[in-house]
């Protein structure tokens, strides 16, 4: 767990997230042009350098021009991608003590100018995490915390050392690989990567498409790389094309203007399947909705109840998961248990949060936060009056909305607060 993560405790999860794909069928405007696939993205990718984000729609573009080690597929099972094979204790990938991984890396893998791709690069992507002078988000399994070590014994074998065994290796090394040979030169020059032109103009990808054209705010264009490991795709160009909000995503797909949206609100995509033609794909999308307590103190602080357990517990039994699966989702999905449900991994044995706002109040009164004669709770004159925080996506909104009736019930305030999608 990150260190960002282990500030920001995670709160009781909301509900399990549906991502609706939409594949449009009659699309007139796309039929003189059947090998370009168009994707509407509400939101604009804040970086195109895996270092410098980790927004959603950053993570669904990248996987179009840059790739790591290995993939997951639609169950969850490794794929190797850069790699020659998915290290394992057979194979000598991992150490007997859990503490080393060996990649081996495919000797045919290039980057789209034709310079191989080599264990360099994975050394060089490790130190630009790690790297003071750089200001990544997060520095994952290369930050001090958890201390993992690179290093290439020849051009085609990366070896990974953790100070002690790191159960969650798969998921958190390598998911992208950064061209040494095109960014060295600039960290040298520069001192750091923050500003490299490469963060929003990727010329040099080793993924199955290309970055030919980009727009801000308006589309990026990708045509496919001839140079991918994987082969070359069937798929000519795709192109993303940056709508304002939800609606006019919609609006694209009815026109036919669009081929795929991605991250429909459960109320559009049934709207879309009643009045346009096309099908609905309903996967799950990695992960649940949920919230985090701000529990940093001091510059930025959050609200200082939230540093009692009491409070944290009493505001997740306050929240009646169900009215928003049944007012926000159509009862589509149930109320999640864990961040794996959805996945094989997910543990059928545990029960979603419980809902009791007298328990709630109880834990409140315990914790000496004092319901007023305004309806609101406070203590030593601090009134509880949280800040809840999100974007503009609508489905988020409408649930601030709801939430903030029901935890008015147990006598806590909310100020409601919006950032644009970006």
């Amino acid at each position: 767990m990150s260190r960002l993560l282990q500030r920001l405790v995670r709160a009781v999860l909301l509900f399990s997230l549906i991502s609706a794909v939409v594949l449009s069928v009659a699309m007139p405007a796309q039929a003189q042009r059947p090998n370009v696939v168009t994707i509407a993205f509400t939101q604009e990718p804040d970086s195109l350098n895996p270092l410098y984000t980790t927004q959603y729609f950053a993570g669904l573009a990248r996987s179009l021009y840059l790739k790591g080690a290995w993939d997951f597929d639609d169950n969850l099972n490794l794929v190797p991608v850069l790699a020659a094979e998915i290290p394992s204790v057979e194979n000598g990938g991992i150490s007997a003590d859990g503490r080393v991984i060996t990649i081996r890396l495919r000797p045919d893998a290039k980057w789209s100018d034709g310079t191989p791709v080599t264990s360099d690069d994975f050394v060089f992507t490790a130190e630009m995490y790690a790297s003071e002078k750089n200001s990544p988000l997060g520095r994952g399994v290369f930050s001090k915390s958890v201390g993992a070590v690179v290093t290439a014994p020849d051009p085609q074998t990366v070896v990974v050392t953790f100070p002690e065994p790191y159960a969650p290796w798969a998921a958190n090394l390598f998911g992208a690989v950064l061209p040494a040979h095109v960014l060295r030169p600039v960290f040298e020059k520069e001192g750091t990567l923050d500003r490299a032109e490469w963060n929003t103009n990727p010329t040099v990808v080793n993924g199955p498409f290309l970055l030919k054209e980009y727009a801000r705010g308006q589309f990026l264009l990708f045509e496919r790389n001839p140079n991918y490991v994987g082969g070359v795709p069937k798929v000519e160009q795709i192109l993303i094309t940056i709508v304002p909000d939800e609606a006019a995503q919609v609006a694209a797909i009815k026109a036919g203007n669009s081929d795929i949206g991605v991250f429909l609100a459960p109320a559009d995509a049934l709207d879309l399947q009643a009045s346009a033609p096309v099908e609905i794909v309903t996967v799950t999308s990695g992960y649940n909705e949920g919230w985090f307590f701000n529990l940093r103190t001091g510059e930025n602080a959050g609200h200082p109840a939230l540093q009692d357990v009491r409070v944290r517990r009493a505001i997740s039994l306050a929240i009646d998961r169900q009215e928003l699966i049944e007012g926000l989702l159509n009862n589509l999905q149930g109320p999640a248990a864990s961040f794996w449900d959805g996945t094989i991994y997910q543990d059928p044995t545990l029960q979603p949060p419980e809902y009791n706002p007298e328990k709630a109040a109880a834990l409140l009164d315990e914790a000496g936060w004092k319901l007023g004669a305004d309806g609101i709770r406070a203590k030593d004159g601090v009134p509880l009056k949280l800040r809840y925080a999100t974007n503009m996506r609508s489905l988020r909104r409408d649930a601030q909305q709801v939430i903030q009736q029901q935890l008015l019930r147990v006598g806590i305030a909310t100020e409601l607060i919006n950032y644009e999608n970006r």
